[in-house]
């Protein structure tokens, strides 16, 4: 809240006004993101930071397009894949008080992007579908339970244009799974 009330010293008057509605209404992380990259879009950043990722943002698009099918061309229909590279954050918490969601580390919050981002970038659908938690050890399991994890996100990912055929998939998944689990 320091950082922010620093930049509220040199603001307009309507840049404050936007700006403390942002800080009300949005969380921390949330915060640390649009900070992030409106320092990065700033002019004297611009040709360091924006370039070089709209390069890498046309190399990434253009390497998923050859993965996923699309334009006639041999590929994949769907590409399933995990949602983050950890497990969910608990939620901590009881009905008698107001629910929070444990903190996150902002180190661990980015690195669960890793598995989104690319796929926002390259500009394809995606839909996350709950899938019942299960691990290869047992502890792993009864650590997740205890903290009352019962599933984990798989993304679900299409070519452009299949948003109508992957929301459906996505809901023969969801029942499926539901069934089973």
């Amino acid at each position: 809240e320091k950082v922010v009330s620093e930049y509220f010293a040199e603001m307009t008057p309507f840049e404050t006004q936007i700006s403390s509605t942002r800080v009300s209404n949005f969380g921390s992380e949330v915060i640390r993101r649009i900070l992030c990259g409106t320092a990065v879009l700033s002019s004297n950043r611009f040709h360091t930071f924006y370039e070089g990722a709209a390069t890498l943002r046309a190399l990434l698009t253009k390497q998923l397009k050859e993965v996923v099918f699309q334009d006639g061309k041999e590929g994949v229909d769907f590409l399933l894949l995990p949602t983050s590279i950890s497990l969910p954050p608990t939620i901590i918490g009881d009905e008698e008080n107001e629910e929070e969601i444990a903190k996150v580390d902002a180190t661990e919050a980015f690195a669960n992007d890793v598995m989104t981002v690319p796929i926002s970038l390259a500009g394809l659908p995606s839909i996350s579908i709950p899938v019942p938690f299960f691990g290869e050890e047992e502890e792993e399991v009864s650590k997740a339970k205890s903290m009352g994890i019962t599933s984990v996100g798989m993304q679900l990912v299409g070519p452009k244009g299949s948003e109508k055929t992957l929301l459906a998939i996505g809901k023969l998944m969801e029942q499926s799974l539901d069934r089973k689990g």
